[in-house]
């Protein structure tokens, strides 16, 4: 994925994040389990704090992949999953995303979680290429 926003190159790992979120079901002291191992992940639209100008750039995204088993074990930088298929929308608030699909599928790793077990609040994941 290549951002031509400077402030924008949040976007993968705050889009693993939330995906991750959204996906898991339940979890145990050591694992995460998830009810579905295909996701598809949708923003109308993310938005995007644009580094130094302020800029909100707002972009649709959309994302879509799976993860490599329905549980996982918390372990911080461990692949959990990829995203094979990524498309963003015409953005509005003066900036320009690109998506290099080329690039794809993009690893997604697990990175961390906050709550009190067992009731989970975020999960935290990263995309990397």
């Amino acid at each position: 994925m290549r951002i031509r926003s400077r402030g924008a190159r949040l976007l993968a790992g705050l889009a693993a994040a939330l995906l991750l979120l959204v996906a898991v079901d339940a979890a145990s002291a050591r694992s995460l389990s998830v009810s579905e191992q295909a996701f598809r992940a949708v923003w109308n639209p993310m938005s995007i704090l644009q580094r130094p100008s302020g800029l909100i750039l707002r972009c649709p995204i959309t994302l879509e992949g799976s993860f490599q088993t329905a549980s996982f074990i918390k372990a911080r930088g461990r692949q959990v999953g990829q995203v094979t298929s990524a498309a963003s929308g015409t953005c509005t608030g003066g900036g320009s995303l690109t998506i290099l699909r080329e690039t794809l599928p993009w690893r997604l790793n697990y990175r961390s979680f906050t709550g009190t077990l067992p009731s989970i609040t975020t999960v935290a994941g990263e995309l990397l290429r």
